[in-house]
């Protein structure tokens, strides 16, 4: 299995407006990240600098959007035909009386020199219905800006199925929207409810494809549908069944150190890419007789759009990270050289809510996944502190090939540090050749013997992760921790350049267990990297039980 490496960039996510996880927008070109989130916006030059920051509102300003309105939902694309950025937002005011998506399209590749922007309404009355969008979903070709968004009654709840807008990029009056001048839909069209809601993908072959995934009886379909821009049409809609491969029902996971469930979504198609003749996937599945809700992926052949075939499908399970654990929130990504990636948040009873990616090389056989990578740990549980049982996470997560490197992706999620949501951006990169694994951590200290002892508060303990090869720290950035299970944490202490390094945890007041295992092994901005330079596989820390029974008991006795 090749390996990958890993650059962070951490995105601030704190908000005094948004009292629950922000779906968030990713979009990277060849000078420029774009990221949007829950109140903000902001641009970073790749070559280093001070990123750009605006309230949301005040980006949008133009367009009269003011606070009194709810901007949520932001979505980002990169258009590599045209070298802009585009960002699109959903904006709710009261009642559904007004619905709008923003739209804001960069001038040209800098987002430093200006933005146009337009308004597309979606307050639309559909069979007799006033409806309001929500969750739109976004991509862009040569020729098109493709929005598609759930269309909910603002009265009497229930839904009137998914609109698609086809937005042409230079048509209408001054030159359509890229040059300043008209918004114009060229095309559009609502599909029906019973089909699940659909998102889009263009596939820059002159086809743009939607996807559903919705149950009929007891099989999951999937419905396709093709719009052609050479017709300005779009085509029928055919169904694939996936199986009898999800129980229904509600999409919730587990979190550690409380009873407050993370809302895991729904069944909805989350992601969507075109490659070569071929439309990936992921959805949110519950298997028969499972309580755990877990990403599951598919791979369609459309070289003929009129009979889609399906190629693949499988899950993405937790069951390696820990018991009762659920993957969620996913996305999907195939980059230039064809090297695949998935990435999700994972949560269960003995682990906090964090994020993690498998990714396969595009010489392996499909479905060969690695096994989960941990880029972005919590350090708790999510509580917006609305009395909720059931908290919302965000609904969206981010994975999209890097333009600028064909073996590379961007990746975003949600993770939760100092009590509050924030937003982890990761560049990753897939790497022939393997990498130096965790082959097993081992405990010592006083009072411990083989593994074995019963210790209290003030008790240092060793604990030593034996890699299967020699690895290098640099620590330039930060120092790699182990979260335990206990709540504690043990810091990096020494080892760079052998195959064993060494951390220190002194047991503090408080934290109990009747055996210390490993969480996960964090990097906070640190590398780990083998002889070859490839970065160390750590999945293998991840839920790890050194030998022994090591008890951690603080309360003194009675």
């Amino acid at each position: 299995m090749p390996s990958s490496s890993q650059t962070d960039t951490q995105f601030s996510g704190i908000s005094n407006t948004s009292t629950y996880p922000p779906h968030n927008g990713l979009a990277v070109g060849p000078g420029y990240v774009v990221m949007a989130e829950g109140s903000r916006i902001e641009w970073t030059n790749l070559t280093g600098g001070a990123p750009t920051l605006q309230s949301v509102y005040s980006f949008f300003g133009s367009l009269g959007t003011t606070a009194t309105n709810s901007l949520y939902d932001p979505r980002c694309f990169y258009d590599s035909a045209s070298g802009r950025f585009v960002v699109i937002m959903q904006n709710l005011g009261s009642n559904g009386a007004v619905s709008n998506i923003d739209i804001a399209v960069s001038k040209d590749s800098n987002p430093n020199d200006g933005w146009y922007f337009a308004s597309l309404n979606t307050a639309l009355v559909i069979n007799g219905q006033a409806t309001a969008s929500d969750r739109p979903a976004i991509s862009v070709d040569q020729n098109n800006i493709y929005i598609s968004a759930p269309q909910y009654n603002n009265s009497g709840g229930g839904w009137q199925g998914t609109e698609t807008w086809v937005i042409g990029k230079t048509a209408g009056a001054g030159g359509g929207l890229y040059n300043g001048g008209t918004m114009t839909v060229v095309a559009n069209q609502i599909s029906s409810p019973s089909q699940g809601i659909f998102t889009v993908a263009a596939g820059n072959n002159g086809k743009t494809y939607y996807a559903s995934d919705y149950s009929s009886g007891s099989q999951i379909l999937l419905a396709l549908q093709t719009y052609d821009t050479a017709t300005s049409a779009f085509g029928p809609v055919k169904t694939i069944s996936l199986g009898n491969i999800d129980q229904g029902g509600t999409y919730t996971a587990q979190q550690q150190g409380t009873t407050l469930l993370l809302d895991a979504g729904d069944k909805r198609a989350q992601s969507l890419v075109y490659s070569n003749g071929f439309l990936y996937g992921v959805a949110e599945e519950k298997p028969l007789g499972s309580s755990v809700p877990l990403v599951h992926w598919f791979k369609v052949d459309v070289g003929n759009p009129n009979s889609p075939a399906l190629v693949a499908q499988g899950d993405i399970s937790g069951a390696s990270l820990g018991s009762n654990v659920a993957t969620f929130n996913g996305s999907i990504a195939v980059s230039g050289a064809g090297d695949l990636i998935i990435n999700f948040t994972a949560s269960g009873p003995n682990m906090y809510p964090s994020d993690y990616y498998v990714y396969q090389s595009a010489t392996d056989p499909i479905g060969s996944f690695s096994a989960p990578v941990l880029y972005q740990a919590s350090t708790g549980f999510f509580n917006a502190g609305n009395g909720s049982t059931t908290q919302r996470w965000g609904a969206y997560s981010t994975a999209i090939a890097d333009p600028n490197n064909p073996h590379a992706f961007w990746i975003s999620n949600e993770y939760v540090a100092n009590n509050w949501w924030q937003t982890s951006v990761a560049q990753i990169e897939v790497k022939s050749g393997s990498s130096a694994t965790v082959a097993s951590i081992a405990t010592s200290g006083t009072g411990i013997n083989g593994g074995v002892g019963d210790l209290n508060a003030g008790k240092i303990i060793t604990l030593t992760v034996n890699f299967s090869s020699p690895v290098t720290v640099n620590t330039a950035g930060g120092a790699p921790t182990l979260a335990l299970n206990d709540s504690g944490s043990a810091t990096y202490t020494g080892g760079s350049g052998t195959s064993a390094l060494t951390f220190s945890y002194t047991v503090a007041a408080g934290q109990n267990t009747a055996d210390l295992i490993v969480s996960s092994l964090n990097l906070n901005g640190a590398t780990i990297r083998d002889g070859a330079g490839n970065v160390a596989d750590l999945s293998g820390a991840s839920n790890n039980n050194p030998t022994g029974i090591l008890q951690i008991d603080t309360t003194a006795p009675a």
